[in-house]
């Protein structure tokens, strides 16, 4: 027997056929939306994992530079540490020149003051005594100078180095300047040391019978005073040149690392 089909089974037909594709397509939809979801997690943590990655190497980096900064600095105050020991030790040395020409300077002095004991007593003396006067006043005047401008680069000394010492202490390498000043501070020991006894010196010979020759190994005695104070000048110079150059060399390397760190 066949079976008829009513308008109303060939719509619920058509209803079940609707609800079948609708259902197909849900279960299409749902299922495109997990593998987007899941890729879309993926990506996060892919993203995440490079992030992470990229932190590690700049804190990597980071440590790098900083132990390549302390390892610099730590080089330098080695440098600083030998040069210093340098210095103390050519200091030394000056010092113990020094005391070999100051003892030499006494002995020569005691033989000359014998020698104008001795010419006294003889009254040796060729020149009169105004002119003896005139010239023991007019060497006097001319050591007053001297121990004046001794004194003056003395204390120029100290104010220098006292700011250098001041930089030392925040890391900067002063130690060419400090050389330079030891040796401008030599310098003026040396001068002192020469002038030392010089009215000795004038009074050997307003008494000599030879008043002229004696008077040209005084005269050089004065010279060779005044060329150490004019190398002792100089030398402040150069310190005080070589204290900037360091402080530029310091601001430089600063800004160098603080670059490098950013």
């Amino acid at each position: 027997m066949k079976r008829i089909l009513t308008h109303s089974h060939i719509r619920m037909y058509l209803l079940l056929a609707v609800i079948c594709a609708f259902l197909a397509l849900a279960a299409s939809v749902f299922a495109q939306d997990t593998t987007t979801t899941n890729d879309r997690g993926a990506e996060i943590e892919a993203r995440q994992a490079e992030m992470e990655a990229k932190q590690a190497e700049r804190q990597a980096e980071a440590e790098a530079k900083q132990l390549e900064r302390e390892t610099a600095m730590e080089a330098r105050k080695v440098e600083m540490e030998e040069k210093k020991a340098e210095r103390e030790a050519a200091m030394e040395v000056h010092r113990a020149e020094l005391e070999v020409k100051k003892e030499e300077r006494a002995t020569a002095i005691e033989e000359k003051k014998a020698e104008i004991e001795a010419r006294r007593e003889e009254k040796r003396a060729v020149l009169t005594e105004r002119i003896q006067t005139r010239i023991t006043g007019l060497a006097e005047n001319a050591t007053a100078r001297l121990q004046a401008a001794i004194a003056s680069m003395g204390e120029i000394v100290s104010r220098i180095k006292s700011r250098a010492e001041v930089l030392e202490a925040r890391g900067v390498d002063v130690s060419d300047a400090l050389r330079i000043l030891d040796s401008a501070e030599a310098k003026l020991a040396e001068a002192s040391a020469e002038l030392s006894g010089i009215d000795v010196d004038v009074e050997y010979v307003v008494t000599s019978d030879e008043p002229r020759t004696d008077w040209e190994n005084a005269r050089a005695q004065f010279s060779a005073i005044r060329d150490l104070l004019k190398e002792a000048r100089e030398l402040l110079r150069e310190a005080v040149s070589a204290l900037k150059e360091a402080v530029q060399a310091a601001d430089t390397s600063s800004s160098t690392e603080e670059t490098t760190t950013e």
